[in-house]
């Protein structure tokens, strides 16, 4: 799909914590993410900062805005 000029594209996905310069994630985060993506048959994980920076380095977006769902999911996923 094309977005016109000053449209705005609205996306909802999964995505791992922020990671600082250099961390990993941990090996009990990278096993419970593998096995969603199995049962989900999902492409590897990245975080928001991952996608924003994609989204304005290499798409050239503007205007970005993020927001953290986790609170409103977390009594979903016991893990």
């Amino acid at each position: 799909r094309v977005c016109k000029p000053g449209g705005r594209i609205i996306l909802v996905t999964w995505v791992h914590r922020d990671l600082q310069n250099g961390e990993s994630l941990r090996p009990k985060e990278q096993r419970l993410l593998d096995r969603i993506s199995k049962a989900y048959h999902l492409p590897d994980w990245c975080s928001i900062a991952d996608y924003r920076r994609i989204a304005a380095e290499d798409l050239g977006m503007t205007g970005l805005k993020t927001t953290d769902w986790t609170q409103y999911i977390a009594p979903f996923w016991s893990a």
